[in-house]
């Protein structure tokens, strides 16, 4: 009687005190589940966070890299147009030299640079507008002396053109 009632009464409360025990546990595991899934959820806002600004700098640095690549291209782009513009001038100044040199019936020398050919067409340049202006002054020169011979006699004069002494005349003047 007594015992089994009374083993029956401690095995209930042996039975309702563990049940406690678990139903604690059960709570503490809960709210450590709850903490470790709130930390969680916590590092995977702090990643996607990351991922984010990470997406941003991926996307910036993209978009410097194509404004880059632009800015290079229009540099080859420039260079290479400067280059064919110094080619084209290098060539004419070249073709402009070898014309000088058959008008003076000089060789020319292969090995002058583009900057001493230019010289040397400055210089034929200079001349030659020197060789002109005297030419234009002897006319006028000229022209006033036949006008003048002319009022004085009836006789006219014939006026010998200056030009066809001028190859001669620029050759020895360039020699100079």
């Amino acid at each position: 009687g007594i015992n089994a009632e009374y083993g029956l009464v401690t095995t209930h409360q042996h039975l309702l005190d563990r049940e406690t025990d678990n139903q604690d546990k059960l709570e503490r595991e809960k709210a450590n589940l709850m903490k470790f899934m709130e930390e969680k959820n916590n590092d995977i806002m702090n990643f996607n966070n990351q991922l984010a600004n990470l997406q941003m700098n991926l996307e910036q640095a993209q978009s410097s890299a194509v404004k880059w690549e632009s800015v290079w291209t229009h540099i080859k782009n420039t260079a290479a147009r400067q280059t064919l513009l110094l080619g084209r001038i290098k060539m004419a100044t070249h073709n402009l030299f070898m014309l000088i040199n058959k008008q003076m019936k000089t060789k020319a020398e292969p090995s002058e640079s583009t900057e001493q050919q230019l010289q040397k067409i400055q210089i034929y340049i200079k001349d030659l507008t020197e060789i002109i202006q005297e030419t234009a002054e002897r006319s006028r020169a000229e022209d006033e002396i036949i006008a003048n011979r002319s009022q004085h006699a009836n006789t006219p004069y014939k006026k010998v053109s200056i030009t066809k002494f001028l190859p001669a005349f620029l050759h020895r003047k360039t020699k100079q």
